[in-house]
């Protein structure tokens, strides 16, 4: 009898063996028959929008320096590259009789670029001051004075500058007058020199004097994204190709009018570490249009169905999924404008998911 209670229990515990394993089986092939994910948070983080253009460092000043008259080039006292203080001795002519009917000639065309330049800011400036009246009784619109106000803005620099190289023209002109000789109107450095000792003067350019004190990355831009720059407004730089990263910079100076040929405005940008680079550098630049907060998903989390996109949501024990409207980027992170609350999404396996409660999270 002990016998058959022996086999008996033998038996009964054999089966539960039996069954157990069974069982730790089918719960193997269950979770083998479930898609292995991986899940990441999303994120909130600043979005911005941003445009890049290309650009080159400038000089803070360039002067070019003409010979004219008769005569020759007796002595040339420089050479490209070296440093000049302001009226140091350059170029020495061979006498010191300068056609003076040249000079004449030179000094009126200056005189006239300068004068019509003054005659049309003075009839601008009346129109403008007639705008004026009309904006304040609410007659012309805040853009069309804009408008107005630019263009005037505009005109007095470009006077402004004509008066400049005026004087500073003339005053070469009458040094070579006076005493045959040229000298320079600026500190700086000397760019480039085209003339040659023994050349006959000839109203010719002989010489390319930087002041390299300043320098400036320049850019264009169109005239949609120069109404949202502003002076101050920070940017980002690349230069050259001498930083893995882009640097701060600052824009100086935005131009009223845009470049005749192609259309387009010149904006002057601060360099931050000037010692670094040299004129003519390449440069890429970055502005910053706008910036936000926004919830960002990762960008290996979205699936790509036709035209739409989808990210798989982890919600308890269930996945949803969820078509999103992209937005900006952000490195390897993407906006989504149509979730205001963080979650666990997918980035792993989403592309096999077959059921939403299928799924096995990984680590």
């Amino acid at each position: 009898m002990k016998k058959n209670i022996m086999i008996f229990l033998g038996l009964s515990l054999a089966a539960m063996m039996i069954s157990g394993c069974a069982a730790d089986v089918d719960t193997i092939e269950e979770e083998a028959k479930k898609t292995p994910i991986e899940l990441m948070s999303m994120k909130r983080d600043v979005v911005e929008h941003t445009y890049v253009a290309v650009g080159e460092v400038v000089p803070n000043k360039q002067v070019d320096i003409y010979v004219s008259g008769d005569g020759y080039i007796e002595t040339i006292n420089t050479n490209t590259g070296a440093r000049v203080e302001k009226d140091k001795l350059l170029i020495e002519l061979d006498n010191s009789e300068v056609d003076m009917a040249n000079y004449n000639s030179i000094e009126s065309q200056l005189r006239t670029a300068r004068d019509n330049l003054g005659s049309q800011l003075a009839s601008l400036e009346d129109d403008y001051e007639k705008q004026k009246i009309l904006f304040e009784e609410g007659a012309v619109s805040k853009s069309e004075f804009d408008r107005i106000s630019d263009r005037v803005a505009s005109l007095e620099r470009e006077y402004a500058n004509a008066d400049v190289a005026y004087r500073n023209q003339l005053t070469i002109l009458r040094n070579g007058l006076k005493e045959g000789i040229i000298s320079s109107p600026i500190s700086g450095m000397v760019a480039a020199v085209y003339a040659k000792e023994g050349q006959p003067v000839n109203n010719q350019l002989a010489l390319t004097i930087i002041d390299d004190s300043r320098i400036f990355v320049r850019t264009f831009v169109s005239g949609d994204l120069k109404k949202a720059l502003s002076i101050g407004d920070c940017v980002r730089l690349k230069i050259d190709g001498k930083a893995e990263e882009f640097q701060k910079g600052q824009i100086f100076e935005i131009k009223k009018i845009p470049d005749p040929a192609t259309k387009l405005f010149e904006v002057l940008l601060e360099i931050p570490e000037q010692d670094e680079y040299i004129i003519g550098d390449y440069a890429e630049v970055e502005f910053v249009i706008e910036s936000y907060e926004a919830v960002l998903v990762p960008m290996q989390a979205v699936v790509r169905k036709g035209s739409f996109q989808y990210v798989y949501i982890h919600d308890e024990s269930e996945l949803k999924q969820i078509q999103i409207e992209p937005g900006r980027t952000s490195g390897k992170w993407l906006e989504v404008k149509n979730i205001d609350e963080l979650a666990m999404v997918v980035v792993k396996g989403q592309n096999q998911i077959t059921s939403m409660k299928d799924f096995v999270v990984t680590e």
